[in-house]
């Protein structure tokens, strides 16, 4: 993965509209595509705040997703879920940048995000359906009466320990009081 630095003449390549009408009208189109597969309000808040942040390089943002998060009402990990949902539906793309800090190594910085001009056509999965099989087993020869019902050795013991231990003295651990009911089990 590579990471871009902020430089603004420099992103000015990645504009992906030429006007902000441009950038309207695809904006309210995903808001239709949205609205017909029922998400939830806070995804279209956040894209339209990604159209109101994204003015200086049309169809680029900057904006952190705390700043995301207090304009809308959200918490930061709801915005980077609902960045992911946006990503999902090929309405965004998002760029990892660095800071340059002088004499030091880089540190990541803000994601550039990228509202697309046309997203790929993505089925949602209220759209995808799904073919019904037939489960098919093999007979192997065992009816019901056959078949034993295992045993389940941990809640024998379970229950055993707690029984026991209410007779035996209270100065006993749980773990002698059945050591010496094995023993006492298997000499009987």
């Amino acid at each position: 993965m590579q990471y871009l630095t902020i430089n603004l003449p420099e992103l000015q390549s990645l504009a992906t509209f030429k006007t902000t009408k441009e950038m309207d009208e695809v904006i309210y189109q995903y808001i239709d595509i949205l609205r017909t597969n029922n998400e939830p309000t806070s995804v279209i808040d956040t894209l339209l705040f990604l159209g109101r942040s994204s003015l200086r390089i049309t169809g680029v943002s900057f904006a952190r997703y705390e700043k995301i998060g207090n304009v809308i009402g959200k918490s930061k990990r709801t915005v980077i879920r609902i960045m992911n949902v946006l990503a999902g539906y090929n309405m965004i793309e998002k760029l990892p940048t660095t800071k340059t800090w002088y004499g030091k190594s880089r540190k990541k910085s803000v994601n550039i995000i990228q509202i697309l001009p046309e997203a790929i056509p993505q089925m949602s999965p209220q759209h995808v359906t799904t073919e019904t099989t037939e489960e098919v087993t093999q007979d192997n020869g065992k009816t019901d009466e056959t078949v034993s019902e295992p045993i389940n050795y941990k809640h024998f013991i379970n229950n055993s320990i707690n029984t026991y231990s209410t007779c035996a003295s209270r100065s006993l651990t749980p773990y002698v009081v059945y050591v010496n009911l094995k023993v006492n089990h298997i000499v009987n």
